[in-house]
């Protein structure tokens, strides 16, 4: 291990001991090597600049998962992470555009966002290397679901074409009920 991963290590196992005195040693073992990953190395070959905003990622995931997801209930954390999505996804113009057709709005982004994130959880191939991640490095049930809803979280976030993944899946997802309907409409007529 290299001197920066090492202080790296070193000063998040400090920090999470401060932060979560309650989780065993290895719990917060498995949210250290959770929070900096795998390549420690990779760190010795970064440029001052290129660390520096690995660091601010790594105290951006630390935020999000001791804010919303560590210590909290499965169902709780879960509602956590639906209230931040349903909040990012409705911002959108085309996605106010489609609740406002619907008659129960806030039933309506929940289920599809429901649908999207088990999607998202049962094919999306970044997940699923996640999920697995995740199960190497602990077997408390507790810290795993945390971890995995603040990687969804964090997943959801990331711009693809200038739009949050969350808003191109929740776009599609829309995209593909309308022409399904189109298609169900058309059948009838015929």
């Amino acid at each position: 291990m290299n001197w920066e991963g090492r202080h790296l290590a070193e000063y998040w196992l400090h920090r999470v001991a401060k932060d979560c005195p309650e989780y065993s040693h290895i719990n917060r073992k498995s949210i250290v090597n959770w929070l900096i990953g795998s390549d420690l190395q990779g760190f010795q070959l970064m440029t001052p600049e290129e660390l520096g905003l690995a660091k601010l990622k790594i105290e951006n995931r630390w935020q999000i998962l001791s804010q919303r997801y560590l210590g909290f209930e499965e169902k709780e954390s879960y509602a956590n992470l639906m209230s931040r999505l349903a909040s990012a996804a409705i911002s959108s113009k085309e996605v106010k555009v489609w609740v406002r057709k619907s008659s129960d709005r806030s039933l309506f982004v929940l289920d599809i966002l429901h649908n999207i994130v088990q999607n998202m959880l049962q094919t999306d191939k970044y997940m699923q290397l996640q999920i697995n991640y995740i199960g190497k490095l602990t077997q408390d049930k507790n810290l795993r679901n945390a971890l995995l809803l603040t990687n969804l979280e964090e997943y959801c976030w990331r711009s693809v074409n200038g739009k949050s993944l969350l808003s191109n899946h929740f776009k599609n997802y829309l995209s593909s009920k309308v022409e399904r309907k189109s298609e169900k409409n058309e059948a009838i007529r015929n």
